[in-house]
């Protein structure tokens, strides 16, 4: 403890000295003083901060606290560092209460601390805006109290779990904001049929029984198919495509999916003989409408006489009005066909078609003695033969005579029928524009032509394509013959894409 002067003693000149009754550790540290500081210490009664030295000081200093000028204020710093200075004089020789030559401790050292201390706590009080200068807000204390990390357990674990639930709560945000804006109806359904009406709306009202999606059509579209639904032309219509197998796949498939599905029961395949075991589905397919005819698969004309012969004698036995004969690479506008044959009574002797030459075919006799000439209605395009006109033909094109009068003249099927309708029966051909083959350009039709023509075609050899130009549904890499956008554009199908 510091030694202090006691209740005891006064502050006055006079009042009586009692250190020779002062305890024998106060004495044993009034030895350790220096001279010059026990002179001090009998001065100020034995006073460290109560002095007379001091309350000097002290007293000018009040005087000074209220005057501002520059001159008072350096005065009152040099007073405060005398008052450092005296105050740590006195600490280097505070009195310690206990023999300091007999401890272990050296006072020298304990006292230079408690100097610096002090110092310390001095600065402190004489240079207050120093420590206040830049006080930091107390948001930015808070926020730092907040960002201080964790050093115990639970607060480490309290810490993430308030991490985890704003990033969660930050995430769902916008699903509970959509939510909150879309006020969902109340649904019935099981879970996985509400997933599929919520995600296609009123489609899926019904999912025990779904409605087939509705596909737009156009106003030709609903035209073709009301005329088609109420024709009876067509029912009087025997329709012959000449085929080889080679050409089963693709080009059969094609017309079956196309305008051969409108009408199935008046469309018969005639083809070469073939061991191909792919043809009995084929015969499904096509209703057993697949005739073998056992002519050679080959281009020649001979076999080309041969199956259109076999397509004459099935048409007269089938007692329909009309024949027409197109071949496998042809789609067939069935509306504008049977539009067509409305103009022209059965009853009559026509012959339908359109040319493929600039002028009539010259033939001589065999005798050598006269020439004749006469037009046919080219086989790629198609022709139509009324049930008047084929009678009238039998005696020349049945029981292997049609092949005959081909190869006397070596002429093919087409040519050989033109030869018998013109030369020998003398009727004439009636030109129908409307008929087209892949010796035209096919890309030079409009849309209306599209629209209201009867027969086209395609050629794709040698890099060339000879294909109708018609944009979509379909690309060109799926749909190369432009056949099934075709049909789409003109009919309703279930294979129609969504336009």
């Amino acid at each position: 403890m510091f030694w202090s002067r006691t209740s005891d003693e006064q502050d006055g000149p006079g009042a009586p000295s009692n250190s020779t009754q002062r305890p024998q550790s106060v004495k044993n540290s009034l030895d350790c003083m220096l001279t010059i500081q026990k002179s001090h210490s009998k001065q100020c009664a034995g006073k460290i901060f109560g002095c007379g030295c001091a309350l000097k000081n002290n007293k000018g200093e009040v005087n000074r606290a209220f005057n501002n000028t520059s001159d008072e204020a350096v005065e009152n710093r040099n007073n405060e560092e005398k008052q450092v200075r005296v105050a740590g004089d006195y600490f280097d020789n505070v009195v310690i209460a206990r023999d300091c030559t007999n401890t272990g401790i050296n006072p020298k050292f304990e006292v230079q601390n408690i100097h610096n201390q002090l110092k310390k706590t001095v600065n402190n009080d004489t240079n207050p805006q120093s420590s206040s200068s830049s006080p930091s807000p107390p948001c930015l204390s808070d926020l730092a109290m907040l960002l201080r990390p964790p050093r115990s357990k639970k607060r480490i674990l309290v810490f993430c779990l308030i991490v985890i639930s704003v990033f969660v709560l930050l995430t769902s945000l916008p699903f509970i904001v959509s939510q909150l804006r879309s006020s969902p109806q109340a649904v019935t359904f099981l879970p996985l049929q509400n997933v599929y009406h919520q995600l296609y709306g009123s489609e899926a009202s019904q999912m025990g029984h779904p409605r087939p999606p509705s596909i737009p059509q156009h106003p030709h579209n609903r035209d073709n198919q009301l005329y088609l639904s109420n024709n009876n032309i067509l029912s009087q219509l025997y329709i012959s495509i000449k085929t080889t197998q080679k050409f089963h796949y693709p080009r059969l498939v094609i017309l079956l999916e196309t305008w051969v599905s409108l009408v199935t029961e008046q469309t018969w395949f005639f083809t070469d003989s073939s061991t191909n075991t792919t043809d009995s589905d084929l015969m499904g397919r096509t209703g057993d409408h697949l005739i073998l005819t056992n002519c050679s698969s080959s281009h020649h004309r001979l076999s080309l006489c041969c199956k259109m012969e076999q397509e004459f004698e099935h048409f007269l036995r089938s007692h329909k009005q009309w024949w027409c004969h197109f071949d496998d690479d042809n789609y067939v506008n069935v509306v504008a066909l049977a539009k067509m044959l409305e103009r022209f009574d059965s009853s009559k002797p026509w012959y339908l078609g359109k040319t493929s030459t600039a002028s009539a075919l010259k033939i001589m006799d065999l005798n050598g003695k006269t020439n004749s000439s006469f037009w046919f209605a080219t086989g790629g395009a198609g022709f139509c033969i009324s049930r008047t006109l084929a009678m009238k033909m039998a005696p020349f094109a049945v029981d292997g005579k049609f092949v005959e009068a081909g190869n006397q003249f070596w002429f093919p099927d087409d040519v050989t029928l033109g030869y018998i309708i013109e030369h020998k029966l003398g009727i004439n051909l009636t030109v129908v524009p409307e008929f087209h083959s892949h010796l035209e350009p096919m890309g030079l039709l409009t849309r209306e032509e599209l629209d209201t023509h009867i027969s086209f075609s395609y050629l794709m050899e040698g890099g060339r394509d000879n294909i109708v130009s018609i944009t979509g549904p379909f690309p060109p890499s799926i749909d190369p013959t432009r056949f099934y956008s075709l049909h789409c554009s003109l009919y309703s199908a279930e294979l129609c894409p969504l336009q």
